[in-house]
């Protein structure tokens, strides 16, 4: 009796395992940062959200291994992680200790960098080809050799460069693109098909088209031109005649579809024009890069001979060169 008596008071004496756990934690250590999160954080904090599928383009990396790293980032206290629906793939924001850490390894500006608090207030599906555009162009040009991406700015920012006012008409975002010492400006529009042609023509078309006319310069480049990445070729199709109807001028505005455009196919002939054949009673688009506009000369002045275009030497197929 006096051996169970003393049991029965050690065992109330005793905690539970949930106290000793909690009682004896300590760092777990499983949470350190690595060499290619600082990557992720500055596209994070470029184009916040972005979500994990994204991340992992973009660092060229698994998606299951895009998630860890993302899980690690948020136990760091580095990102937040937000989803419209339980279904929905996460979209990632950048914290305020994400934008500390940044400021002091990578010296970024810390009043150029938002915390933002959610994205309710963002179209994210108009948002979300905006960061892959821009994903798949920063891939292609890194693996090309000849073509470099000097810069690229999303909305937010260049509306904070235009001084700040809702009014003002800015495009979704802005790349420029160098190459052979040439560079050459797009303003990037993304069209999610919601309005009118028409009304493309009206509030976007004309307006491109007079600034090109008076020699304006965008974002500080004089040379530059117009990329419309819409949702399907009959968007494409739509619009074209309509630019085609209202006279724009030729040269100036590119189409392509967003879904097909990835680091592989973003830097080839996948672009049209407004320019039409000669030839013909119908009006047979022509398909031609952007790009062009960067070749600095017609002549390698070596073997007197043209050269293949900027795309083509870069190691993709361009215009003078079909994959």
């Amino acid at each position: 009796m006096r051996v169970r008596a003393v049991r029965r008071e050690s065992a109330l004496r005793r905690p539970g395992r949930a106290v000793r756990k909690r009682e004896q934690r300590q760092d777990p250590g499983g949470a350190r940062l690595m060499p290619r999160d600082l990557r992720a954080l500055e596209l994070v904090a470029l184009a916040q959200p972005v979500t994990t599928s994204q991340l992992a383009r973009y660092l060229g990396m698994s998606l299951p291994m895009a998630r860890r790293r993302v899980r690690a980032l948020r136990d760091l206290a580095l990102v937040n992680v937000a989803a419209p629906r339980l279904d929905a793939e996460n979209n990632v924001l950048l914290a305020k200790r994400g934008r500390r850490l940044l400021v002091e390894e990578r010296g970024f500006d810390m009043d150029a960098i938002a915390v933002m608090r959610g994205i309710s207030k963002i179209h994210l599906a108009h948002h979300a080809a905006g960061v892959s555009f821009f994903v798949g162009l920063t891939n292609a040009c890194e693996r090309s050799t000849k073509v470099s991406l000097a810069r690229f700015a999303f909305e937010a920012e260049l509306r904070r460069l235009a001084g700040g006012s809702p009014e003002v008409q800015v495009p979704d975002a802005v790349a420029v693109v160098q190459g052979r010492g040439e560079r050459l400006a797009l303003a990037i529009e993304i069209d999610m098909g919601s309005e009118n042609p028409s009304f493309v023509v009206t509030r976007k078309a004309h307006p491109y088209a007079r600034m090109h006319a008076c020699g304006a310069p965008l974002l500080g480049e004089a040379c530059w031109v117009v990329a419309f990445v819409v949702t399907s070729e009959r968007r494409r199709n739509r619009l074209v005649s309509a630019f085609h109807e209202a006279a724009v001028p030729e040269g100036i505005l590119y189409l392509a579809v967003g879904p097909g455009l990835d680091e592989q196919t973003l830097l080839t002939d996948g672009w049209w024009t407004t320019r039409t054949s000669p030839d013909g009673e119908h009006a047979r688009l022509v398909e031609e890069s952007p790009f062009a506009p960067v070749l600095t000369d017609r002549s390698d002045r070596r073997h007197g001979q043209a050269p293949a275009d900027l795309m083509g030497s870069a190691g993709l197929p361009g215009r003078g060169v079909r994959g």
